[in-house]
């Protein structure tokens, strides 16, 4: 992040400037920073779940559980294959 106009740069100065985050520099690497949620983000955080929640139901609705489980193995075999192709060239 050597560039002060980068989006996630910018993204975490607003988000600390509302006091949702924190910024602690790492002991074992004093270039890093490490990010923590605040107590203030918190209840964003449970609000957020709850639309993800609600509208992860709403996306699965009518598929069961067999049906998810299979579309999960498609999508790893998928990935598996697209990860050789990538692989040859």
């Amino acid at each position: 992040m050597a560039s002060s106009s980068h989006p996630l740069v910018r993204t975490l100065d607003q988000l600390g400037r509302k006091g949702l985050i924190s910024r602690q520099t790492c002991a074992s690497d004093r270039r890093a920073k490490r990010i923590k949620l605040t107590e203030k983000a918190e209840p964003l955080i449970s609000e957020m779940e709850a639309v993800i929640n609600k509208t992860r139901a709403e996306i699965l609705h009518g598929i069961s559980a067999e049906e998810l489980e299979q579309l999960i193995t498609l999508i790893a075999k998928l990935e598996h294959n697209i990860i050789e192709l990538q692989a040859k060239g």
